[in-house]
């Protein structure tokens, strides 16, 4: 989550939260060489096989890792994935964690397996000058980099402005931002597509009757909770069914596992 909208948060995720770790928890996992398990609750589940067969540790560079929730879980989920350095503007010197993940304010040394850059750079002004300084300065030569952004502009709300967006991206500028940087796309596609006419009517809601686009500081509960959940497990499903076969869903998130 986004430190600008963790703050006193604690216990259960949003649901948009845990599906969306579970959707790209199988992506690493096929990326490296390993399935998702069965049987087990989406944010839970852990990937089969550990790191890929021969392979040492699986070392992550976590981009704008806000509050390091999305860390915690993929080390839980890929229990050899020791080796994750967590890197956001808004930590403060000298914080004290124990979760064993080595946090820094600015951008680190070294190259990682994995650079982790989900719902970062439409944060930043000059996107294309810091996605290319990321791979050429972190990116190890068979790395990848798992690239995420809020998609469509036309979807644009004060919920972006609340998190001090720059943009919103289509996905061919999306995909022309991860060709300047010399990455190849080597699976793309939208996230959460049930979401899109959802948040839609909520930006023609907020023009009209000018309600603001509540965050996920707010999330549901009770028997609402229970069915956002659900919605978005079905959402989670289609979305996985239509990467694995190449098929670019039109979705509120469009991301990509690039290589360079």
């Amino acid at each position: 989550m986004d430190l600008s909208e963790a703050g006193g948060l604690a216990g259960e995720r949003h649901p948009w939260e845990r599906h969306r770790f579970a959707f790209y928890r199988d992506v690493i996992g096929r990326a490296f060489g390993a399935g998702s398990a069965r049987g087990a609750s989406p944010e839970r589940a852990p990937i089969e096989g550990g790191s890929p067969a021969g392979a040492g540790p699986l070392s992550v560079l976590d981009v704008g890792a806000g509050d390091g929730w999305f860390a915690r879980e993929l080390a839980g989920a890929w229990p050899s994935a020791t080796e994750i350095t967590l890197w956001d503007s808004g930590y403060g010197d000298g914080e004290a964690h124990d979760d064993g993940f080595e946090r820094v304010r600015e951008q680190p040394e070294g190259r990682f397996d994995l650079v982790v850059m989900i719902d970062v750079a439409e944060h930043v002004p000059d996107d294309r000058a810091f996605l290319s300084n990321i791979v050429q300065r972190n990116v190890a030569a068979d790395g990848r980099v798992l690239f995420a952004v809020p998609a469509w502009p036309w979807l644009w709300t004060t919920h972006d402005e609340r998190l001090r967006h720059e943009r919103r991206y289509t996905p061919r500028a999306a995909k022309e931002l991860i060709a300047s940087a010399g990455l190849r796309i080597v699976e793309s596609g939208g996230l959460f597509p049930a979401l899109l006419p959802i948040r839609a009517a909520q930006m023609a809601r907020e023009r009209v009757l000018k309600t603001p686009v509540p965050g996920l500081d707010g999330g549901p509960q009770g028997p609402v909770l229970r069915a956002v959940d659900a919605l978005l497990s079905v959402d989670r499903k289609v979305a996985t069914w239509a990467s694995r076969r190449g098929l670019e869903l039109p979705g509120l998130s469009w991301w990509a596992l690039c290589a360079r």
